[in-house]
């Protein structure tokens, strides 16, 4: 009976499951002194079938232009790209999310994007979090948006760096010191610390790094291999009163490389810090597995242009199956339509 009963919940997943509808948006960024690139992604019908995210890298995802909204209210969630990402890059998570009954909203962080990622564009998190709450405020503002928005369930999603953003957003707050004695203590383990101090005084990050940046309309937050875990506070983490789910991509312990985003008892240790946090981890991963599927030129490319291996994965490993169960572990934690509900 059990078994049936799963079964019949994933056949359900699969027919709720619809192509969602998809719009670019430029907002309004006072605080960047210019406009921000957005994406809204929504449970919608009608429009015309496309693809987006699609490139001689990466595999893209099924879309709807000039869609018509399902009436709402949806659940919504911001999407924060890890550095040298893109909203687009996420396109197989938005669709995937908004396909089963959420609101996708998505930012591009200027100075941290795919060809504009540098350690001085990428190091002041507190405009991150600025960003989303930006493109939060410009969602509600528009009426038509706010009618199809539940306004108790918004949650913010965010990927290594934006894992970091997300959880600003729900309240961590940033050490400076903290950070700093991190990178003395990891060394050349500190992935994230190399790669900053290319360009940026660790000895003098920016001040607005330390802000409240907690926006009291997130009611969840979700951080997938979340950078800058060992630099929060524990008395912010303590005070976080929301409900948190961090996943793990495969090994981050001592010795993997990464354990700057190890969020286990080696690590940063934040689920003993924050009072109703859950780790689903990912065994057959990498931190690389969230990133869109390959193309077949996509391994040559990068090799070509020396990047790090991002389309590669673990022996046996296969990416898609990572989206899937990235996908179901949102989805019940959020208790999206489309997605057995949350235990």
């Amino acid at each position: 009976m059990i078994r049936l009963a799963l079964a019949l919940s994933l056949l359900a997943s699969t027919v709720l499951a619809q192509t969602p509808g998809h719009e670019r948006l430029t907002l309004p960024a006072p605080h960047r002194g210019g406009d921000l690139q957005a994406a809204l992604w929504f449970p919608a019908t009608g429009g015309t079938q496309g693809v987006i995210g699609e490139n001689i890298l990466f595999h893209g995802a099924p879309a709807l232009a000039d869609a018509t909204p399902t009436p709402g209210p949806h659940p919504l969630i911001l999407v924060s790209h890890g550095s040298g990402g893109n909203l687009t890059g996420l396109s197989w998570l938005a669709s995937g999310l908004a396909g089963q009954g959420a609101m996708v909203l998505l930012a591009n962080h200027p100075g941290s994007t795919s060809g504009d990622s540098t350690p001085q564009g990428s190091v002041p998190l507190d405009l991150r979090a600025r960003d989303l709450s930006a493109a939060l405020d410009h969602a509600l503002a528009d009426p038509a948006t706010a009618a199809l928005i539940d306004p108790a369930r918004i949650a913010v999603l965010g990927f290594s760096m934006g894992g970091g953003t997300a959880l600003q957003l729900a309240g961590a707050r940033f050490d400076r010191a903290a950070y700093r004695a991190y990178c003395d203590r990891l060394g050349d383990a500190a992935r994230d610390c190399v790669w900053l101090s290319s360009g940026v005084d660790l000895s003098a990050l920016p001040a607005g790094m330390e802000a409240d940046l907690r926006d009291p309309r997130i009611r969840a937050v979700i951080g997938v291999d979340p950078a800058y875990g060992h630099a929060f506070t524990p008395a912010s983490l303590a005070a976080m009163d929301l409900p948190a789910l961090l996943i793990s991509l495969g090994d981050t312990g001592p010795g993997s490389g990464w354990e700057a985003v190890d969020v286990g008892p080696g690590g940063a240790d934040l689920p003993a810090m924050m009072p109703d946090a859950r780790v689903h981890r990912i065994e057959n991963a990498w931190h690389f597995s969230f990133l869109a599927e390959c193309g077949r030129l996509g391994p040559l490319l990068i090799w070509w242009e020396g990047e790090e291996p991002i389309c590669d994965n673990p022996r046996g490993s296969d990416r898609g199956a990572v989206h899937d169960e990235v996908l179901a572990q949102v989805g019940a934690f959020l208790s999206l339509p489309g997605f057995p509900a949350a235990r």
